[in-house]
């Protein structure tokens, strides 16, 4: 079974929204919930955000078979991400395919990107940015899964994963995404 801890993986840097998540959700799950942080810090605030709270576990960088297990033991894995006004937007998700490949269940603000890498309901979950009540509830309610809610979830999760995004596939798709165009 899952331990009761939430695991963000990233760049800390303001739209990855670990600082956010540590102050504004992180306080409406009960107290013995923790947060682990993995990722380089880049920017000081989101560093200071998260720094000195006994409930985060800043662990910096880590190999990738301890992300694993991290992934593996975690409650949910977080991609709380935060819209900004500018021109830095948030890319493809690939941390939200690891994730669901490795046996986690992904959390995952609805924006940009990020769209095109989670299956609402199916590889993870898809929230809105910015609404804590809506992300703490829906970590309570996988809180309550049966452990055989979660395991068929993630099964399925990783098959839909390993069906969408193999190798095969992508390379195939990229493939047929330059023909597309050199033929305009």
């Amino acid at each position: 079974p899952p331990k009761d801890y939430v695991l963000f993986v990233g760049r800390l840097i303001k739209r990855k929204g670990a600082g956010w998540f540590a102050k504004e959700v992180l306080p409406l799950l009960p107290k013995n919930f923790k947060m682990t942080v993995v990722g380089r810090a880049i920017d000081p605030t989101e560093l200071k955000a998260i720094q000195g709270n006994p409930r985060i576990d800043y662990k910096g960088i880590v190999m990738n078979n301890d992300l694993k297990l991290l992934r593996r033991s975690a409650l949910v894995v977080l991609m709380p991400n935060i819209p900004l006004r500018s021109f830095d937007i948030e890319g493809f998700g690939l941390t939200a395919i690891e994730a669901a490949a490795h046996g986690s269940i992904m959390l995952a603000s609805n924006i940009e990107g990020i769209r095109d890498a989670v299956f609402d309901n199916q590889t993870g979950f898809l929230l809105p940015p910015r609404k804590p009540k809506i992300w703490a509830k829906k970590i309570m309610e996988i809180h309550g899964w049966h452990i055989r809610r979660r395991e068929q979830f993630i099964k399925k999760s990783q098959k839909i994963v390993k069906k969408e995004f193999s190798w095969n596939k992508v390379a195939k798709n990229t493939l047929n995404a330059y023909e597309i165009n050199i033929k305009k």
